[in-house]
């Protein structure tokens, strides 16, 4: 008779096979615009959203939905500014991050990005939102690939908060670290998710700004009309949305199949695509006009609506022919009136000479677009960036203050700092005590060791290590050879190129380690705390030692013959 797991097994290929017909790989039949978009399939007439092979969706579904298979990953490792792999990850995060930081919510389920412009606390932690700034922005991307995040806007996050605002971003459901929660599927359950996170995070009094890029305005927009009366809310900036229209939304969906044509491979998140299909398909503006909500720029017109679009929009362009689909013609004509029909009391800017990657243009008077935008809708002038930067308080602080903010949000200081205390928690009260009373002296010298002793000395160490690879990596010393064997520690770094090949092979190593179990081990690419050898060859050269000791005790322990 056949046992349980048997039947289990059936059962889980018949759910399958029933949720392989009733979703399809992709959320609109190509036949519908085939003869419009097939300039963008590639020389094979494929796609990135062309439908996956039977039995390949087949595994999928069973894998996604019975085994609940979560991508993201959490691990935290302990930071030592000592360990070649910690200290290169976090200086290429720091310069491609700048003082953008992040932590993961387990109340929303999401990571959160923020700039880290604050003073932290007795306990060491930044707050999300610096209480001295001129105003919060929150920012949402877009959807459609496996790299949408809200660290894609730290660019622009480090931009303004030079400019004295605070910036926040998040990941949204099914990208990066978003949530993986099917509730999230569920526009009352997503907004009011969203509502209480903007009103937890806002300040009183601060105003709050929403920017979003793609389908990020969609975001936006449809939490207006759900809560227009948000009082902190004071503006919303959309930078080329993804369509007003029912029609221009199943456009924009099928032509993601053009991103392959403009940036090449392009891994589309499916499991992101399809949450932003599923909240789509409830927003209150594709109802019928009888069961629309108001229009939330009359219930609300203190609220600033901005929307910039670009000209050469690619994905939600205009005007439309008799189907309601875009004509070839890639000119954003009819945008002004698509939004109007939605957001009657919304300024339109139609941007020219660009298309839907707005996000790095600049105007013809050399004003980055996005940052232009932001500072519109804050009410701020548009001709003053250099001003606020002058003005802002985030760029000069006293030494303790620095201290503090330096300790806070950077882990390699953080690490060095912690090894001249007894634990965590003392040296942030230490640094916190400095902070208050304003001790200039300690700050001052502590700042001063970092920059002018720990640093030179841990890129010496990089150098030196770089020369005992010889001993340990053989293929990445002959790879290099010529460079590691005119390295001289004492008087210069070793160069980035190199620097960058060597995080790659520490990165490889640490990646099999992970692989093979818990414990990552370290000590290959640990900076002795003196001059010499790594400590596996240490360790090495004392075994040996002792064995040989051991070798001649028994030798003069032997019986006279």
């Amino acid at each position: 008779m056949p046992n349980k797991s048997f039947f289990i097994n059936i059962m889980l290929v018949t759910s399958a096979l029933l949720f392989t017909s009733a979703y399809p790989a992709t959320s609109l039949g190509t036949e519908k615009c085939s003869a419009v978009f097939s300039e963008a399939l590639d020389s094979k007439g494929t796609s990135p959203l062309a439908p996956k092979p039977y039995f390949r969706r087949l595994f999928d579904n069973v894998y996604r939905w019975h085994f609940k298979k979560d991508p993201r990953s959490f691990t935290q490792e302990e930071f030592n500014y000592l360990n070649d792999y910690h200290y290169l990850k976090e200086k290429k995060k720091s310069e491609k991050a700048g003082i953008v930081r992040s932590i993961f919510s387990k109340e929303f389920d999401t990571r959160i990005f923020f700039t880290a412009t604050g003073l932290p606390n007795q306990k060491g932690e930044l707050p999300l939102v610096d209480p001295e700034s001129r105003g919060l922005f929150i920012y949402f991307h877009g959807s459609g690939t496996n790299k949408a995040s809200g660290i894609n806007f730290a660019y622009k996050m480090n931009k303004m908060a030079a400019m004295g605002y605070s910036m926040i971003s998040i990941d949204l459901p099914y990208h990066s670290e978003g949530s993986r929660n099917p509730k999230m599927r569920d526009a009352k359950v997503f907004y009011a998710m969203l509502d209480t996170f903007i009103r937890k995070t806002a300040r009183k009094d601060m105003p709050v700004y929403l920017v979003g890029h793609s389908f990020g305005p969609d975001v936006m927009a449809e939490y207006f009309k759900r809560y227009p009366h948000n009082e902190s809310l004071s503006g919303i900036a959309m930078i080329s949305p993804a369509g007003f229209t029912k029609e221009l939304k199943d456009w924009f969906i099928e032509k993601t199949a053009h991103m392959s044509a403009l940036w090449g491979e392009v891994i589309v998140n499916e499991d992101g695509s399809a949450w932003a299909g599923a909240i789509s398909s409830q927003h209150t503006w594709h109802r019928p006009p009888t069961t629309q909500s108001p229009d939330p720029t009359v219930v609300n017109p203190r609220v600033k609506v901005l929307v910039v679009t670009g000209e050469r929009e690619e994905y939600v362009p205009g005007p439309l022919d008799h189907r309601g689909l875009p004509t070839k013609d890639p000119r954003t004509y009819d945008m002004e009136r698509a939004v109007h029909n939605v957001l009657a009391g919304a300024e339109v800017v139609i941007e020219p000479g660009v298309g839907h990657y707005i996000f790095e243009h600049v105007d013809k008077n050399g004003h980055d677009v996005v940052i232009r935008s932001m500072l519109q809708v804050a009410g701020e002038s548009l001709f003053n960036e250099k001003q606020l930067k002058a003005t802002s308080n985030f760029l000069v602080l006293p030494e303790p203050k620095e201290l503090a903010r330096k300790y806070a949000r950077e882990a390699s200081f953080n690490s060095w700092i912690n090894t001249l205390y007894p634990n965590r928690e003392s040296a942030a009260e230490a640094i916190y005590k400095i902070m208050t009373e304003g001790d200039n002296i300690t700050a001052r010298k502590l700042l001063t060791n970092y920059s002018k002793y720990v640093i030179p000395q841990r890129d010496k160490a990089l150098a030196r290590n770089l020369k005992h690879t010889q001993t340990w990596n053989e293929f990445f010393y002959r790879k290099h050879k010529e460079e590691i064997d005119a390295l001289n520690p004492e008087k210069g770094r070793p160069s980035d190129k190199l620097l960058s090949s060597y995080f790659e092979m520490l990165e490889a190593i640490t990646e099999r380690a992970r692989q093979r179990s818990t414990t990552v081990p370290t000590d290959v690419y640990t900076v002795p705390e003196k001059q010499g050898p790594p400590a596996h060859i240490l360790e090495k050269i004392e075994r040996e030692k002792r064995q040989k000791e051991q070798k001649n005790e028994g030798f003069e322990n032997a019986p006279a013959a």
